[in-house]
């Protein structure tokens, strides 16, 4: 239950990033202060989903949760704990996340 958790606060960083990209541009072609100030607070929102996202990952390798597909090819029942922790970005889709979740932090 709790990686579909994940999956979703994903597309709701993606809704959000949509909205980030659109809305204050749209502000500020039209001189709208109220949409240029979605900006700030899209900005935070994505960072708390990709966080969110990123955390249930790393949950999901700290307690070996082989319902993950992502979970089950880079990790192992042997794998120590500080193992399986850098495990989340081992491979191309968590170091993706791993990206998007500094550039979340940078914005």
């Amino acid at each position: 239950m709790i990686p579909e958790i994940g999956q979703v606060t994903l597309l709701g960083a993606l809704l959000v990033t949509l909205a980030l990209g659109i809305l204050p541009m749209i502000g500020a072609y039209t001189d709208n202060e109220r949409l240029m100030r979605v900006g700030v607070t899209a900005a935070i929102a994505q960072l708390m989903l990709v966080a969110g996202a990123f955390a249930i990952l790393t949950w999901a390798f700290v307690v070996q949760d082989f319902s993950v597909e992502y979970v089950a090819r880079n990790s192992n029942s042997q794998l120590p704990l500080e193992y399986r922790f850098s495990a989340v970005w081992g491979s191309h889709e968590g170091s993706l996340l791993l990206w998007e979740l500094i550039l979340c932090l940078w914005t």
